[in-house]
């Protein structure tokens, strides 16, 4: 009786984990294999926050990809960029991406760390082209347009690449679709809600607009129109991923890990989903 506890706490989790993931393909979209492949962040440590899934995937050797962080900011809105900074090597140490790959754009003018600062996402487009990494990459991996948390940096980075992507069109761009509150804090549950509930859920939708009986007892008025099914990338970290990122945010920036980053790393999905939506 004295160890069930331990175990309905410890192992029945992974347990329930292993169960989801094995039911679940892992690879890298056909687009991201052989690639150079450019993670655009606001501030260190946003690579494993909220990115850690597809850092892991990505940098798997056997995608043969070649994978660097510009970080928008130093996040110095504490005084601590220059450790920041030390940080974002240290984390991409966990993922065999050498500081010549790493690239932080240091403009505390144009580029604050702070929840308040509004960005410009012209200024961004136009800092991207300066960047080594951004001129010769194939794709960029960044935030949507309601940037995971509402942060307005996350904001204004998105729409910086979007600008950007605008005016070189041969540059793939993949966006971290934000969830609902609901969804953000269910870890591994969140897996089988991502690959299996959103498609049947968006299905489901479809079959209802199209049928007859929608239109013969005039409901279409109340129901919105399906859109275009976008190209979609669910990325479900296995436990090896998850504790690569872990051990990435914990012990690589350790400045941040005030104590609701612990919660943040054992309940966040973005800890172990992402689900990265194509936008060019």
């Amino acid at each position: 009786m004295n160890l069930l506890l331990p175990i309905l706490v410890f192992a029945l989790p992974r347990f329930i984990w292993s169960i989801i993931t094995r039911t679940i393909p892992y690879g890298a979209p056909f687009d991201l294999t052989n690639k150079n492949i450019t993670f655009l962040i606001s501030h260190p440590d946003d690579e494993v926050m909220f990115f850690g899934p597809s850092l892991a995937l990505l940098t798997i050797p056997e995608f043969n990809n070649t994978v660097s962080i510009v970080s928008l900011s130093s996040g110095n809105s504490e005084g601590l960029g220059a450790t920041r900074k030390i940080e974002l090597a240290r984390s991409a140490w966990y993922f065999a991406i050498p500081p010549s790959r790493l690239f932080v754009v240091e403009n505390e003018e144009d580029f604050p760390d702070s929840m308040e600062a509004a960005w410009d996402p012209k200024l961004i487009s136009d800092v991207l082209g300066d960047i080594p990494a951004i001129s010769n990459t194939d794709a960029i991996v960044t935030f949507d347009s309601q940037g995971v948390s509402a942060h307005t940096n996350h904001i204004a980075t998105g729409k910086g690449a979007s600008l950007y992507v605008q005016e070189h069109s041969d540059v793939g761009l993949w966006k971290l679709e934000t969830v609902s509150i609901y969804r953000k804090y269910l870890m591994f549950f969140d897996a089988f809600i991502s690959y299996y509930a959103v498609p049947w859920v968006r299905k489901v939708h479809e079959q209802i607009y199209d049928s007859e009986w929608a239109a013969k007892y005039d409901l279409l008025k109340h129901i919105p129109e399906p859109t275009a099914e976008p190209v979609r990338a669910s990325i479900i970290s296995r436990q090896v991923q998850f504790t690569q990122a872990k051990s990435a945010m914990i012990k690589a920036h350790e400045s941040q890990m005030k104590w609701y980053r612990h919660g943040w790393v054992i309940f966040s999905r973005y800890m172990i989903v992402n689900d990265l939506i194509k936008e060019n």
